[in-house]
């Protein structure tokens, strides 16, 4: 009897470790698109408030640096970052930059940004790449 009852429960666990196998590898299938990092979705993230707040937060927070200033140097920072799922800016580098001060502050600007309306890929929230300019003009 109790040989029978030895051989059920250790059936019960392999089953059990299988089981438990198989869903650590749905699970893990699923996680492994959460490092994605799309370039185009359905819905784009976006700055909360649209575009008029974005260039708001650029305004108030934007400190022209001022060896630039003086020196008359002006233009326009690419850079580009990634609008993690939960809306978090994350990974901002300059993509062709103008000169190192200026490159700094929009960097600086990027990073310090709140939290974005993260993108939407078939109706969930995921990683995406973001191409962002920042200008500065002496006008």
């Amino acid at each position: 009897m109790a040989r029978v009852i030895f051989s059920t429960m250790k059936n019960l666990l392999l089953f059990f470790v299988l089981l438990c196998g198989t869903g650590i590898g749905i699970s893990y299938a699923q996680d492994s698109t959460a490092n994605v990092v799309y370039t185009k979705v359905d819905q784009m993230p976006q700055f909360k408030g649209g575009d008029a707040a974005f260039r708001k937060f650029i305004g108030k927070h934007l400190r022209y640096p001022e060896a630039e200033l003086k020196a008359g140097i002006h233009g326009t920072v690419y850079l580009s970052f990634i609008v993690e799922a939960d809306g978090n800016v994350k990974d901002a580098t300059v993509d062709t930059g103008v000169n190192p001060g200026l490159d700094k502050e929009a960097l600086r600007l990027i990073r310090s940004m709140p939290r974005w309306v993260p993108g939407r890929h078939q109706g969930r929230p995921v990683r995406v790449l973001v191409d962002q300019r920042i200008s500065f003009s002496l006008a």
